[in-house]
């Protein structure tokens, strides 16, 4: 298999307009509406079966179904393998091949459309630019039951798959081009519009059941993929047959085929948006985007790509959030909106939601430095200061607890200098414990601190060896403010103060979630003041 690209498939959700009703495509190439009830479907009107047990039959409420309800037992071999038949021995017909098709094995470019109507739970769905029964494409539809693409026997899965089978892709399993979780609602009849032009791939499905493709949530797959450029069409059934209850009064299968040409869109030259670009050529062909505006380089336009950055949190959430849908890092601490720990959630209280607050837990550490991040993605502006290179990957800690170790120091104070290890003269944020180091030679004891949701912090020590001198303690670092137009402004300061007499005094007080750490600085000023006494002067 030889994709272009893949579009792993949530219906689009970006405000668009989309083809509705019958379009008027080109030249028909076949059409059938099952008006005369049948128990032998196949050998009519160009149909042919490839599952030998199963000759399709047409009720007579006019749907084409599967008589059999047949599906594969891991046991019995279904391989997807190439069906040929001699001497009325059917060799590799499978309920997996409970297809019948129809059309050219030169069709190439087409719109295949039908109704379909299942009372069951399990899989219908239909078959295109089919050759044999190991190479083809299938879109499948099921609430239950299903083929296993791994293992070619009985799986399940409730939603949608675009499917490739294809004998090159080894023991002729299927390959998921494309997944989404709609299906369809039993004892509706729902509209399936299957486009394709070239490499390009386009599947709608009416799913309010109201018999018109209307609105973005109907446009249900936009692939691209090479694996096959011709063939005829097909419907498909499997463990859904009209033999057995419920399927057996004639409620569930097919009706209305019809396969159109594409020739009336002048050469690939349609316009269907009126954007001026060619549906061919347009990367969202049913919404307006005359710029092709493709932020994340994939087979959909941002006007109609439920995730226009591609960082795993769709445009909806995004906007909910108010984080960039074209921005894969908004607060740009290294991770990617998708991966930030409860994106929605203000684990800090400061006003902001993790996905755009670099650091969620308002501890002093970035949170792309506690899941220990040593790059940024691409869309990380460095130069905002906000990411910070772990320097030891494999020691991480909470972006959403202030204290991992829960010893009563935030994780910011304990990686002093920001860096993710523990280096010389810092505790470990891991690990319940006390600053190894405090104060030096006696004198002045500086510390150098984050504020609440800094981008790390620093510390250090000396001594003035000068006997009876004041004891100083100062401390500065990062604060933030709640407002997001200066979050990631220039740092503010928090100064604390340590006399002789051991008390402390902050100039500035920390940002909402500090407090705790502008505590600690005070306790280990008057650690190191207490010190200093014991020893007497230098």
């Amino acid at each position: 298999m030889t994709p272009l690209a893949r579009e792993y498939a949530t219906p689009i959700v970006l405000a668009a307009t989309i083809l509705v009703g019958s379009p008027a495509f080109g030249a028909t190439l076949f059409e059938d509406h099952f008006d005369k009830p049948t128990e032998s479907l196949a050998g009519g009107n160009g149909w042919s079966r490839k599952y030998c047990a199963d000759n399709w039959r047409v009720s007579s409420s006019g749907r084409a179904m599967a008589k059999n309800d047949d599906g594969c037992a891991c046991n019995q071999g279904c391989d997807f393998g190439v069906y040929t038949q001699g001497s009325n021995v059917c060799i590799k017909s499978e309920p997996v091949d409970n297809i019948v098709v129809n059309g050219s094995s030169d069709w190439k470019d087409y719109v295949f459309e039908t109704r379909m109507r299942n009372l069951d739970d399990d899989t219908m769905g239909v078959v295109f630019r089919y050759k044999n029964t190991a190479n083809y494409y299938a879109v499948w539809f099921s609430h239950h039951t299903a083929p296993s693409p791994e293992q070619s026997c009985d799986g399940g899965f409730k939603g949608a798959r675009l499917v490739s089978i294809a004998a090159a892709q080894g023991a002729g399993k299927a390959t998921v081009v494309a997944n989404s979780p709609v299906t369809y609602e039993q004892g509706k009849e729902h509209l399936i519009r299957v486009r394709v032009a070239g490499s390009s791939i386009q599947v709608y499905f009416d799913v309010n059941a109201d018999g018109v493709i209307a609105g973005p949530d109907e446009f249900l797959f936009n692939a691209l993929d090479t694996t096959h450029s011709a063939g005829g069409i097909g419907l498909f059934a499997y463990q859904n047959g009209s033999s057995t209850s419920p399927c057996n009064e004639g409620g569930c299968g097919f009706d209305d085929v019809v396969v159109r040409t594409l020739d009336d869109e002048g050469g690939g030259k349609k316009d269907g948006d009126g954007d001026a670009i060619a549906d061919g050529a347009d990367n969202c062909p049913t919404v307006a985007n005359a710029d092709q505006a493709n932020k994340d380089g994939d087979a959909q336009g941002d006007a109609c790509d439920a995730d226009a950055d591609n960082d795993g949190l769709s445009n909806v959430d995004e906007a909910k959030f108010g984080s960039n849908a074209l921005d894969a890092d908004s607060d740009d601490d290294g991770l990617r909106d998708g991966l930030e720990p409860e994106p929605g959630a203000d684990s800090d209280s400061d006003g902001l939601p993790n996905v755009r607050d670099p650091d969620s837990d308002g501890d002093g550490l970035p949170d792309g430095l506690e899941v220990g991040l040593s790059a940024a993605n691409s869309d990380t502006d460095l130069g905002k200061g906000w990411f910070k290179a772990d320097v030891e990957p494999s020691s991480t800690t909470n972006p959403l607890a202030a204290d991992s170790d829960g010893d009563g120091l935030a994780d910011g104070f304990e990686d002093t200098n920001g860096n993710g290890r523990v280096d010389p003269c810092e505790a470990d944020p891991n690990k319940a414990d006390v600053m190894p180091c405090v104060g030096g030679g006696g004198g002045d004891v500086s510390v150098v601190a984050d504020g609440a949701g800094g981008g790390g912090q620093d510390a250090g020590s000396s001594g003035d060896g000068g006997a009876g001198q004041g004891d100083d303690v100062a401390t500065s670092g990062d604060g933030l403010s709640a407002d997001d137009s200066t979050r990631k402004g220039a740092p503010l300061k928090l100064v604390v103060y340590g006399d002789d007499s051991g008390g402390c005094s902050a100039a500035h007080g920390p940002a909402p979630g500090a407090a705790h750490s502008g505590a600690m600085l005070c306790i280990l000023a008057g650690l190191a003041l207490a010190l200093r006494r014991l020893r007497g002067p230098a």
